[in-house]
């Protein structure tokens, strides 16, 4: 990944008409289709919703073992100091797996669950909720690519890849709609991680040794690298960016040497 970091906070707009002219775009896993919308001036763009990147962590790929070693490790301080010598040899390595191909066309027009969380007010707060009460879902492995009109045809927008905020607890790309950078020559990229003790939680040894979340990143990264040219990206003017947790993860993947390439 040729990766450049921007920290950036930013809000959006609401203004959006649905459409029925969307391209078909043909990725590594099968087909999709999505709406067309419009940014704050009017600008019109197309929406591709809830594209899997990963398969859903459920069941026994919720902390399962990779047969053979992914290359997502992360080796970085201070929030990764779980990871043991073993971790760093590939030993216990676990990773979000592959997406699974599908056939036909997949549309999507609205976004995808978060991953489960407490509500982040509820978390400030210090209010404890019955499991019943947490919001969101397990199958949660998924991004959202805005484009512009006519990108399909091209091979050199650049692309920019959003990483939400919420202190790792939190969040969702449900708070971070397209409708001011698309009023932009860019391709948008935003998505969703793991949180709280499904995306952190950690034994300190190669039973469980976390980090799930940031390796759900990098495969949403390696996603991108390997399918955005579908879409009219360039995968060599990728930048990563974010706010909060989202920023501070963008600072892990540029001192990771795991999250090049």
């Amino acid at each position: 990944m040729y990766l450049e970091a921007l920290c950036l906070l930013f809000g959006f707009w609401s203004t959006l008409s649905l459409g029925e002219n969307v391209p078909v775009i043909t990725t590594e896993q099968g087909k999709l289709s999505g709406i067309s919308e419009e940014a704050y001036d009017g600008t019109p763009f197309n929406s591709y919703y809830a594209i899997p990147f990963a398969q859903p962590p459920l069941g026994e790929l919720r902390f399962k073992r990779l047969n053979e070693l992914v290359q997502t490790e992360l080796l970085i301080q201070p929030i990764l100091t779980n990871l043991s010598e073993r971790d760093e040899l590939g030993d216990g390595t676990r990773d979000p797996q592959p997406p699974s191909t599908w056939t036909g066309v997949r549309k999507r027009s609205s976004l995808a669950s978060p991953c489960v969380q407490v509500p982040f007010g509820h978390m400030l707060a210090g209010v404890k909720l019955p499991p019943e009460e947490l919001v969101g879902d397990e199958d949660c492995l998924y991004l959202n690519v805005f484009t512009p009109k006519g990108a399909q045809t091209r091979d050199d927008i650049p692309v920019m890849v959003y990483i939400h905020g919420g202190g790792f607890f939190a969040g969702g790309a449900f708070e971070y709609l397209p409708h001011v950078l698309l009023s932009r020559d860019i391709i948008l990229v935003v998505i969703q991680y793991r949180l709280g003790f499904l995306g952190f939680l950690s034994t300190e040894d190669s039973i469980i040794p976390g980090n799930y979340g940031l390796k759900d990143q990098i495969a949403a990264l390696q996603w991108v690298q390997k399918n955005i040219k579908h879409f009219g990206g360039n995968p060599k003017k990728v930048t990563i960016f974010g706010e909060s947790a989202g920023a501070a993860s963008v600072h892990y993947h540029m001192f990771s040497p795991k999250s090049e390439g």
